[in-house]
């Protein structure tokens, strides 16, 4: 028997809250000092097909008879009433157990567990739905009024006109992030450390993590792509 845990960030929002760290953390109070393996799905969100969640995907494939699959909360394996029948048809398949850290006897095979997780998955979906309608409505208002719609990279701010210009504390940032990461050799998590030792906060003011350096040094900033076209393989 093994510990496989599964733990997500959606694509849909930073999500600094419930960041991986914090999930793997909460599922480990059930594994505790036992050997575990850990999945970790970046910038997917939870209705995407399981085909296209590469890790959920690689820890569902691992599950041997015996096995317990761990995950933070029921919402970080999906909210699709769909996708949450393929995943446990899959794990039952594989004569493994399912756990969620917050929801005792949530996957439990009675008659009363399975009701309350099928109410519980379809008040799920609904607030999605309502959560994306929301999101679609506001977003549009935005295009109507000429309003920059979408992510504003870091090291960068609008000004007027909807025009983006950089902003000279987060490129400082972008150059000390680069810095620790292609000069020092330093992993994503070492440099978020170092960020948040020397008291600089990200962008909403709150302690920095793996995945949000990740995200910007990989992804966000060409300032930074351009440090990394330089780099050696990624430190993880």
């Amino acid at each position: 028997m093994k510990y496989v845990i599964y733990t997500r960030v959606s694509k849909l929002k930073e999500e600094e809250s419930i960041s991986h760290e914090m999930q793997l953390q909460k599922c480990l109070d059930i594994v505790g000092a036992t050997q575990y393996l850990a999945f970790q799905e970046s910038n997917i969100s939870g209705d995407t097909d399981i085909e296209k969640c590469p890790k959920l995907y690689e820890a569902l494939s691992c599950l041997k008879p015996g096995d317990i699959f761990i995950i933070w909360k029921m919402d970080r394996l999906s909210r699709d009433l769909l996708k949450m029948a393929k995943i446990l048809a899959a794990v039952e398949k594989k004569k493994a157990v399912i756990v969620s850290a917050t929801e005792p006897n949530f996957f439990d095979n009675n008659v009363t567990a399975k009701m309350i997780r099928n109410i519980t998955m379809a008040i799920a979906e609904y607030e999605l739905g309502s959560i994306r309608l929301r999101v679609k409505t506001a977003l549009e208002a935005k295009k109507k009024k000429g309003l920059r719609v979408g992510y504003i990279p870091y090291g960068y701010r609008v000004i007027e006109g909807n025009r983006l210009v950089a902003d000279d504390t987060e490129q400082f940032n972008l150059d000390l992030m680069a810095q620790l990461y292609i000069e020092k050799g330093l992993t994503y998590r070492e440099v978020a450390t170092s960020l948040n030792n020397e008291g600089i906060p990200n962008r909403s003011g709150h302690q920095w993590s793996r995945m949000s350096v990740f995200r910007i040094l990989k992804n966000r900033s060409r300032h930074a792509e351009a440090y990394l076209r330089k780099s050696e393989p990624l430190h993880i």
